[in-house]
């Protein structure tokens, strides 16, 4: 399953984004991180921007001074900016 893009053939959801996110980050990507959360948003908004564990992993990659825009800007539509 590639969940840098969404894998929405076989039914995933905001939470597969969030947990690609995560093993992203901890690989160092944060380019892949950033799209898999934006993804994720796209297709369950709540999940990501409620879900403590999706808001630290934003917070994380916006920190980081490499984020993406899209990162950039669910980091400041949720309130995790500096």
């Amino acid at each position: 399953m590639d969940f840098s893009r969404g894998d929405r053939r076989r039914g995933a959801t905001g939470l597969d984004g969030i947990d690609a996110a995560r093993a992203y980050l901890q690989a160092g990507d944060l380019t892949a991180a950033g799209r898999a959360l934006a993804d994720a948003d796209t297709t369950a908004p709540a999940e990501v921007r409620y879900r403590p564990a999706a808001r630290t992993l934003i917070a994380e990659i916006a920190h980081s001074g490499r984020a993406a825009a899209s990162v950039a800007r669910l980091a400041t539509l949720i309130g995790v900016t500096r």
